[in-house]
């Protein structure tokens, strides 16, 4: 294993004074022909948005350097914008999410501005051939405290565990919507119980599209999150768990083998879910010392958190590099350069993030450097929260000022994204002051 620190030169994408920002890192912000990138412009940095606040859909060309508004949307975040990307197969177009007489459908526009369909129920990603799109139900994760939408007459209270509601498939030529895997479905087929909060999220297909991977995430009863990573065909079928436990960012490292953040904590729910005053007392302690001893109980039990390897045809987890790959992050597989990932961290106390590259095969680690973080003065997160359509549990799970600030423009995550060649990857951050898009060249390093 090699690790060296080599600092890159980190250039804004667009010429523009503008705040901007893409999202997640699962999605590729550069068209085919890498001219043109996707981007969204928000009003304000200072909050979660809520069920009124619009933000731009940005086309960017990057010769001319302009950046044209072709819509405006509500329904997004900031962790992952509105789910922008474009649709594989048609180079010249582009989708977005947005609210269209009260209902979530995916706009998608041609490189002239044309509307050229609205895909029903929204989209969170694309199947490599474009036919098919993969939604979920945004307003749920909003309200149960995921990257969701505060959608206008956002309901108060939600099945736990329904029948009706789970991960969409809609075929992008009829525009025929079905329902591919349930909530009831995981939680019965796995034995996930009916836990007061379920609910499914970060979908994504393997780089051939023969599977889908995706996350069941409920509560235990001292309110703590578990995670159960799924996956299964392209049609539904074949459904099996990978992994249980804590596990956040994911991205798939080839077509059998989904590189992860996590650990298995078996051990750990069946103490947090036994009903023990003191472990629940303990484990819902927001106080620096609360945390201390969470973390100390669940070290205990499970052990270290670190990148994992997961084969998904003979269910083998392997640890990667947790020695020197040692904080969670998003990591980001080149699909030009398969053997390449960039990934991320949170920020320290001091505010600083840093950003990787690693070559998988040769088990090389280049640091590229850190950026920091403005601080962002406390407010009445509670209210705010609530009345923006936030369930009151979400709230208490995280910590009011802790949900606000991590949905908020301010915790401006790297979310790190290779371009199409894996010459170059492209960050969101706001060390500057001002959230904006960034590029930084790696073909130096990526051969």
């Amino acid at each position: 294993m090699k690790k060296s620190t080599i600092p890159c030169v980190i250039e804004p994408l667009f010429s523009s004074e503008m705040s901007c920002f893409f999202g997640f890192h699962d999605l590729c912000q550069f068209d085919v022909s890498e001219r043109y990138a996707l981007a969204l412009q928000p009003g304000f940095e200072d909050r979660p948005p809520g069920p009124s606040d619009a933000a731009g859909i940005l086309l960017c060309d990057l010769v001319l350097q302009t950046s044209i508004r072709v819509d405006e949307t509500t329904a997004w975040n900031f962790p992952q914008g509105a789910r922008q990307q474009w649709w594989p197969g048609r180079d010249d177009v582009h989708v977005y999410n947005k609210y269209s007489d009260g209902d979530l459908v995916a706009v998608a526009r041609n490189l002239k501005g044309e509307i050229v369909s609205k895909i029903p129920g929204g989209i969170y990603a694309f199947s490599p051939d474009g036919a098919t799109a993969y939604s979920v139900n945004f307003a749920r994760v909003h309200y149960f405290g995921g990257y969701g939408y505060a959608a206008p007459g956002l309901p108060g209270v939600f099945d736990p565990c329904p029948p009706d509601d789970g991960i969409w498939t809609c075929d992008t030529r009829t525009l025929k919507r079905t329902l591919l895997v349930s909530i009831a479905d995981v939680a019965g087929e796995f034995g996930l119980g009916r836990a007061r909060t379920q609910f499914l999220t970060h979908v994504l297909p393997s780089p051939s599209g023969r599977q889908l991977c995706f996350l069941h995430r409920s509560w235990l009863e001292d309110g703590g999150v578990y995670t159960t990573i799924c996956v299964c065909g392209r049609d539904g079928s074949a459904r099996r768990i990978l992994g249980q436990g804590f596990y956040s960012h994911f991205d798939w490292a080839d077509d059998e083998t989904i590189l992860i953040w996590g650990r298995p904590t078996d051990r750990l729910r069946r103490v947090r879910s036994s009903g023990w005053p003191l472990v629940g007392a303990l484990m819902r302690l927001s106080r620096p010392i609360g945390r201390m001893v969470s973390r100390r109980i669940s070290s205990g039990l499970v052990g270290k958190s670190s990148y994992l390897l997961l084969n998904t045809r003979t269910g083998h987890m392997r640890r990667f590099l947790p020695e020197f790959l040692d904080e969670d992050g998003h990591p980001c597989v080149s699909r030009a350069k398969p053997g390449w990932f960039v990934t991320d961290t949170y920020p320290d106390a001091a505010g600083w993030r840093s950003l990787f590259i690693v070559d998988l095969a040769k088990r090389t680690i280049h640091d590229l450097g850190r950026l920091g973080t403005p601080a962002l003065r406390p407010g009445p997160a509670q209210d705010y929260l609530e009345g923006v359509g936030v369930g009151r549990e979400a709230i208490a799970r995280h910590g009011a000022w802790s949900y606000f600030r991590s949905r908020s423009g301010y915790s401006c995550d790297f979310h790190p994204r290779f371009d199409r060649r894996a010459r170059s990857v492209t960050i969101d951050s706001i060390h500057s002051g001002r959230r904006q898009v960034y590029r930084v060249d790696v073909s130096s390093l990526v051969r």
